[in-house]
């Protein structure tokens, strides 16, 4: 999708293991998760992976003090395709 390949994880631990597994780029998390917040879940990830990019899709404001310190962008749901399309563009913006 939109020149990615998603992977999928039904909640924070999946996410975990999957990303222990593979290699990915981008980190697109809700803020809400069944097991940890997805602020944790992306301050874990980016401490073991510092070139990832975070994008919260949440429902919920993210205000800048309530994320870590990584850089994230958010997309408030409910987002179109074009939205996330731009936020995939600007990650790798940040990352040339």
């Amino acid at each position: 999708m939109l020149g990615h390949r998603p992977t999928t994880a039904p909640g924070a631990k999946a996410a975990l293991d999957a990303i222990d597994n593979a290699a990915f780029d981008v980190l697109l998390t809700d803020v809400r998760l069944p097991d940890i917040s997805g602020i944790e879940l992306a301050g874990r990830i980016a401490k073991v992976h510092k070139g990832i990019s975070v994008i919260f899709a949440s429902g919920d404001t993210i205000q800048d003090n309530n994320a870590g310190d990584f850089p994230w962008q958010s997309l408030r749901k409910p987002y179109t395709v074009d939205q996330l399309e731009a936020a995939l563009r600007k990650t790798r913006q940040d990352d040339a």
